[in-house]
């Protein structure tokens, strides 16, 4: 209908194109105002029969109506009913369908009042051209895998990091973390709602590709790239102080002094003897030059008043303590707690702390790393974790958190904070026990945890950055500093603007290729600036679809709350174009006939 038209409205305006240049062919020669006459009439021959093809067929499109929008996970069972049918570029092979590059394309040609929207969703490129009409959202099955990963912000070498994420689909799932040469290192079973974490470690410095599986029984349901960027670690400084010699002090300096820790230990014998280092005056200026300091309560009991003073000023002013419960606790230990902020009850019988293995014998194994020629990992490293022994206390006091918590999830120790350091209690009696029972992995697993959650900070806030990053998306950057720049794996430079309106020092960047990408700032060192990774457009569908399926339901209610106003964006009939055509020829007619300018 609309070729015809446009066939006849064409050769219409060929044929008053012929006739004005035959008349101007035929003109006396002479007239003055022949020529640009005819040029003028010539050129809006084509205008007029625009503005008139344009307001005969603006009445027989279709104006108003509900058009059904296929999206990704759309099937032929969902696209039954009424109405005009349009595919976005991710819908799947649909035939009879017309296929549009974006939603608002589809809007401004056909100009509907409601929408149907069947499939996964709307993605971030068609949630901003949904504005007027009404929505009805249809959504797709529920998807199976990985619906979201959240992977681990910053990691250093010989440290532990930690995987969360969730997954969706009915049926017994397991989730696995495989390390860059393709071992178990983790296993979890996801709760009742989906989410799991899985924890890993990381051993060398740079860019490392983890991987998350998830299967049930044999069958593998999805597999997620996890990349990790791990930056060298920074010695801590330690300082071990001792009432007494023991086997704890002894493991607990031998794994510091393996684990690449700088140790400075002090271990009194008894007659003003000391074992380990030279003795440093506890000073806040001595203590400022340690990151944490693990003494235990027989020798924090016999600290003079002043030395006290001195660490909890330290602590103040960022330095992690540990303080170790070693011995039934006597009253004079627990005044001496009190100015930490800690109010300790019982202490004089023990109990039994059972702590989490860390899985099968090949988990067990990949954990324990490729050992060296001294002292090679074991292909078993003992047939279980044994018990260990602990203080029963009864810890409170202002803004208390739990240290550690056992294989029940019972809370063992506990730490708070004081200024800008942090002060804890560990009331394990021997956890040595670990390490001779072949578990060293987890002697050192505790150990590092609780200096890491207690030890002093150097590091700086990072920027927080969108997760997952696609190419082609648009990325958030907060927290940045002047003179942000983002580096592209090609060595591509890109500044950032931030938005003063967006609030927190916030810009966006839109990643032209997957990869690493170097963020850096003028407050930044040469060698320590974020990085932060660009997956491709295919990465992680399921978690992509949950996405756009909750961002299009949030639209759907948005518009049914502001459905009814009455109000459209688009104007009915052909009424504008059918008088701009009537003006035009009115013109034209006249300035054919009127002939201003000619001679008779």
């Amino acid at each position: 209908m609309t070729l015809a038209l446009a066939t006849l409205i064409g050769l219409g305006v060929v044929a008053a194109v012929v006739r004005l240049v035959w008349r101007w062919v035929r003109s006396p020669a002479g007239a003055s105002s022949a020529t640009w006459r005819s040029a003028v009439l010539v050129l809006a021959q084509p205008l007029s029969g625009g503005l008139l093809y344009l307001a005969l067929t603006a009445a027989s499109e279709p104006m108003g109506g509900t058009m059904i929008v296929a999206t990704h996970g759309s099937g032929r069972t969902v696209l039954l009913g009424s109405g005009r049918v349009v595919a976005l570029p991710e819908a799947p092979p649909l035939s009879g369908i017309d296929r549009v590059p974006e939603l608002a394309t589809a809007v401004r040609r056909f100009r509907p009042t409601r929408l149907q929207i069947v499939g996964d969703g709307l993605g971030l490129r068609d949630r901003d051209a949904v504005v007027g009409p009404a929505i009805d959202y249809t959504p797709a099955e529920p998807p199976r895998g990985i619906v979201r990963l959240t992977p681990p912000r910053a990691v250093v070498s010989g440290g532990r990091f930690s995987v969360g994420g969730r997954v969706g689909g009915a049926g017994p799932l397991s989730v696995d973390l495989i390390d860059p040469a393709g071992r178990r290192v983790a296993t979890a079973t996801p709760d009742a709602a989906g989410d799991f974490v899985v924890t890993g470690t990381a051993r060398i410095a740079g860019a490392a590709t983890f991987t998350v599986r998830v299967h049930s029984a044999a069958r593998v349901i999805e597999e997620a790239a996890v990349p990790v960027w791990v930056d060298p670690a920074t010695p801590q400084r330690v300082l071990l102080l001792a009432g007494a010699p023991g086997p704890e002090v002894k493991y607990l300096r031998r794994w510091a002094t393996n684990a690449g820790l700088a140790v400075h230990s002090e271990i009194a014998t008894g007659a003003g003897l000391v074992l380990g280092d030279a003795s440093l005056p506890l000073t806040v200026a001595t203590l400022a030059r340690f990151d944490v300091a693990v003494i235990d309560a027989r020798r924090w009991a016999g600290l003079s008043s002043a030395e006290r003073g001195a660490f909890a000023a330290a602590v103040r002013d960022g330095l992690g303590l540990l303080i170790r419960i070693d011995e039934p606790l006597s009253e004079p230990v627990r005044a001496a707690l009190r100015p930490l902020g800690f109010v300790v009850a019982g202490g004089s019988e023990t109990v039994v702390v059972t702590v989490a293995s860390a899985g099968d014998p090949a988990t067990r194994l990949a954990l324990g790393g490729p050992g060296t020629r001294d002292a090679p990992t074991v292909a078993d490293p003992g047939s279980g974790v044994p018990a260990l022994v602990a203080w029963r206390l009864a810890i409170t006091g202002p803004a208390t958190t739990p240290l550690l918590r056992d294989s029940r999830a019972a809370p063992v120790g506990a730490w708070r904070a004081m200024g800008q350091g942090r002060a804890g209690l560990w009331p394990l009696v021997d956890v040595y026990r670990l390490a001779l029972a072949g578990h060293g992995d987890t002697y050192g697993e505790l150990w590092s945890a609780a200096l890491t959650t207690l030890g002093r900070s150097h590091g700086q806030a990072a920027p927080a950055i969108d997760y997952p990053s696609r190419v082609g998306e648009r990325v958030t950057v907060c927290g940045l500093g002047p003179d942000a720049r983002v580096i592209a794996p090609d060595g591509r430079s890109t500044a950032l603007l931030i938005d003063p309106a967006a609030g927190r020092d916030c810009a966006a960047f839109w990643p032209a290729t997957a990869g690493w990408h170097d963020l850096r700032q003028a407050d930044f060192a040469d060698d320590d600036h974020g990085r932060f990774f660009v997956a491709d457009r295919t990465a992680l569908p399921n978690a992509v679809a949950l996405a756009d399926r909750m961002a299009t339901i949030a639209l759907a209610r948005a518009a049914t709350r502001s459905a009814g106003t009455g109000a459209t964006m688009w104007p009915e009939g052909s009424w504008p174009w059918l008088v701009a055509w009537l003006l035009v020829t009115a013109a034209l007619w006249w300035f054919e006939r009127a002939r201003p300018g000619s001679t008779r």
